[in-house]
């Protein structure tokens, strides 16, 4: 195991400052120059072997094992026609590897893209198993796969229900938690100008698991990104803050300190730093770029600095973040104290923008492309 991790963190490391006599190549997956690396990332450790996606001699993304002894090995070649497909999200739950793949549905009559995508089901032995499949997202890129209460669950698409939370306990078939945009949609669609139905969907991403309960971002019925609590057993809530309104475009959901830290906007701060402790409402943690600006027809509009790609390390909160002064830059908050300048990496009011390493694509999906 503990060779394992080294190779995954000198892949992981490979931009950094290394003595490259304690390194050595493990496979040559692309031989064919600089110009077609096979890139490896999207590292997960399962069963004492090392799993990751990279691009073969072919430049398609396929799915490698590795047992720290021999050469990888392609656990399946998903794409016999070298159609592009990344296995996404990979999850351990019930000691059996899963993950996502998506490729894209032919839409040369229309305007809009849709995408065939895969949840599998992998044993470290036989072959992937598929658990479900869903054709018809808008999005290729669906949410995490996450463990709460000893179930997996996750975004997944259906006619019927638009894009939903799912629950899986390993048994049964995956089921529908809850359709909570419920209803349909049309527009318009291509140079036919064609009525289309969609079934409208909350689309639940950054689930998280806190205080025995599962958290996430959704769009409520009036099609503006809220906050959601599921118990695992009632439908899941609206979340509240201290004026009563519910939480307004939340997003990357982060545990730290026994707190539920996101970003979150209103009309006074902007999208801006807030906490949640699981029993007060949730508020405002620091207003870091603070101040409004003026908008050509003379609108007051609150500054953001709008914090992301969360991450915990050495029992600190690590973010990025533009307090106004350095641009976007690395920031740390200890719970306690305000947040600081980490380092400012491209100095002045440009950003470096630094954000997760060997992370593509985001582990957080965009807003809808249609409107309603």
């Amino acid at each position: 195991m503990r060779q394992l991790l080294h190779i995954a963190l000198a892949f992981f490391w490979c931009n950094s400052i290394v003595n490259a006599q304690n390194l050595s190549m493990v496979f040559d997956i692309n031989p064919f120059g600089s110009e077609s690396s096979s890139n490896p990332s999207n590292f997960f450790i399962f069963n004492d072997k090392l799993y990751f996606s990279a691009k073969d001699a072919r430049l398609i993304d396929e799915y490698w094992e590795y047992d720290g002894i021999g050469d990888p090995v392609i656990v399946k070649d998903f794409i016999p026609q070298l159609d592009n497909m990344l296995p996404l999200y990979l999850t351990e739950f019930n000691n059996k590897l899963y993950f996502y793949t998506y490729t894209e549905i032919d839409t040369s009559r229309w305007s809009r893209l849709y995408y065939d995508v895969k949840i599998w089901e992998y044993d470290g032995s036989n072959y992937p198993h598929l658990l479900k499949s869903y054709s018809g997202s808008q999005h290729k890129f669906p949410s995490e796969l996450v463990v709460f209460n000893n179930k997996l669950y996750f975004n997944a698409f259906d006619t019927a229900n638009g894009e939903e939370l799912w629950v899986y306990d390993g048994s049964d078939d995956p089921k529908l938690v809850k359709d909570i945009y419920p209803g349909f949609s049309y527009y318009e669609e291509g140079d036919y100008e064609k009525r289309k139905k969609y079934a409208n969907g909350s689309r639940p991403h950054h689930l998280t698991a806190f205080k025995n309960c599962l958290y996430f971002c959704g769009y409520h019925s009036d099609n503006r990104l809220r906050l959601w609590v599921y118990d695992g057993i009632n439908d899941p809530v609206l979340i509240k803050d201290n004026t009563g309104n519910p939480v307004l475009y939340p997003s990357e959901l982060m545990v730290f300190n026994n707190t539920l830290y996101f970003c979150a906007h209103d009309t006074i701060h902007g999208s801006e730093l807030w906490g949640y402790d699981g029993i007060n409402n949730p508020a405002l943690e620091i207003d870091i770029y603070p101040g409004f600006r003026i908008e050509e027809e003379g609108k007051h509009i609150a500054n953001n600095s709008s914090p992301s790609n969360f991450t915990v390390f050495n029992n600190k909160l690590h973010f990025t973040a533009n307090d106004g002064i350095h641009g976007k830059e690395l920031m740390v908050y200890d719970g306690i104290n305000d947040p600081v300048l980490v380092n400012d990496i491209r100095q002045g009011i440009n950003s470096s923008s630094p954000s997760e390493a060997g992370c593509w694509p985001s582990r957080y999906p965009a807003r809808r492309p249609f409107p309603r």
